[in-house]
């Protein structure tokens, strides 16, 4: 099934599907998991690259012209830039990808052995792989 997500969407999904990688499911949905978690990776990981080009656009800059790491592995964005910096940064996690999605059913997700070990919040984040 074609879903449209936004990259905020699968930013927080890829967040939550590693919740179902423990659960002792069918083949069928482990399958239909791992399918839809390349398929998110590999959007992500062009959502990545952009972001970096952002960054890289704003961020404050050493002596080498390198993106400046701080002592927490975080980068800092040059104040002047902070405003136009959020902007694009807000824009690329609303962009919208069309993917095809092979759905599970929440009742191949909830059995007597795994009940209650899916938190909600994972099955929220993870609304449109899910029927039922």
């Amino acid at each position: 099934m074609n879903v449209k997500l936004k990259n905020i969407e699968i930013l927080n999904a890829i967040q939550s599907i590693g919740a179902l990688a423990d659960l002792d499911l069918s083949i069928t949905t482990s399958w239909n998991i791992t399918k839809n978690t390349k398929k998110l990776e590999s959007l992500f990981k062009t959502y990545a690259e952009y972001e970096g080009k952002i960054i890289e656009k704003y961020a404050i800059k050493d002596e080498n012209n390198q993106v400046k790491i701080d002592k927490d592995n975080q980068y800092k964005i040059a104040p002047k830039f902070i405003n136009i910096f959020n902007k694009e940064r807000n824009e690329l996690l609303n962009c919208e990808n069309e993917v095809d999605i092979s759905m599970i059913k929440v009742s191949d997700l909830i059995d007597e052995e795994n009940k209650n070990k899916i938190k909600p919040a994972i099955l929220i984040s993870l609304y449109f792989m899910i029927e039922d």
